[in-house]
């Protein structure tokens, strides 16, 4: 499984959606040419599975960014699936 993480020196990431609508933007094109990268990589080598989210509990509240990044992943990667929820109540409010 490859499995995606951000990580940016001491500063965690997973609480990416209480940034303001502009920086979330941001952020979301920037992970965007991330994930899609990933995804190009998973499919071309081989990978199993692919998590698509990791400790972004943030993400979890933002459905349709949620949901649109699946579908990109999906446009480019046809093996399995996973998000890598960061808590056990992260888990259970996921809706995509």
């Amino acid at each position: 499984m490859l499995k995606p993480h951000i990580w940016a020196g001491r500063r965690f990431h997973g609480p990416v959606s209480r940034h303001s609508a502009a920086r979330f933007e941001t952020w979301l094109d920037d992970d965007r040419r991330w994930m899609l990268h990933d995804a190009r990589l998973s499919q071309t080598d081989g990978i199993d599975v692919l998590a698509v989210g990791s400790e972004l509990a943030g993400l979890t509240l933002r459905e349709d960014a949620g949901r649109q990044r699946i579908r990109r992943v999906r446009a480019v990667y046809r093996g399995p699936l996973a998000h890598a929820a960061h808590r056990g109540e992260v888990l259970e409010r996921i809706r995509f």
